[in-house]
C-alpha cells in the first residue's frame, strides 16, 4: 500500500475571468470548478489514474471538509484518513486563463490534532520483508513562495 501525507490540503477553485481584471471592482467568471488538492492528495489522484491503490492522511476541518471528502470518494482507489481539525481546510483560488493563483495559508494545526495524526499514522504497518512491491510513504515538502 502506498500512503500519502498532505498536511495543508486544498479545495482548488478554479474560475475562468476572461477580459481585463477591474481591480476594486466586480469580475464575473464563465467557468467554475472544484478540485481536492495538496500535494500528498496530487500524488493519490495520479495514482488512482494508474489503477494503483493508495492511503491519504492529513489534516481537514470545517466548512470545506466534507466537500473535500466528496471530492476524494470519487476516487475507487484512495482511501481518506485524515484527521478532523477546528479550522477550516484552505481554498486556493486559480483564474484558468492566465494561471494567476491565489493561495490561502491554511489553518493553524494545534498540538493535540498534530498528536491524532501521528497516533493515526503509526497504526500504518511496518514493512515486514523486503519485496519489490512494499509499503511506501510518500512526504512532500509545502511549496517555496
Amino acid at each position: 500500500m502506498i500512503y500519502t501525507l498532505t498536511t495543508n490540503p486544498s479545495l482548488d477553485y478554479y474560475i475562468n475571468l476572461t477580459g481585463d481584471i477591474v481591480y476594486g471592482g466586480k469580475n464575473r467568471s464563465t467557468i467554475e470548478t472544484y478540485e481536492a488538492g495538496g500535494k500528498g492528495v496530487n500524488v493519490s489522484i495520479f495514482l488512482d489514474e494508474l489503477g494503483m491503490g493508495s492511503t491519504v492522511l492529513g489534516f481537514l476541518g470545517g466548512f470545506t471538509k466534507e466537500i473535500y471528502l466528496d471530492f476524494i470518494s470519487r476516487y475507487k482507489n484512495i482511501q481518506p484518513l485524515f484527521t478532523n481539525i477546528k479550522e477550516n481546510t484552505r481554498i486556493n483560488v486559480t483564474n484558468l486563463v492566465d494561471n494567476t493563483s491565489f493561495n490561502a495559508k491554511g489553518p493553524n494545526i494545534s498540538d493535540e490534532e498534530f498528536d491524532k495524526l501521528f497516533k493515526a499514522s503509526k497504526a500504518i504497518p511496518p514493512v515486514r520483508e523486503p519485496s519489490p512491491i512494499t509499503d511506501t510513504i510518500v512526504l512532500l515538502s509545502p511549496a517555496k513562495s
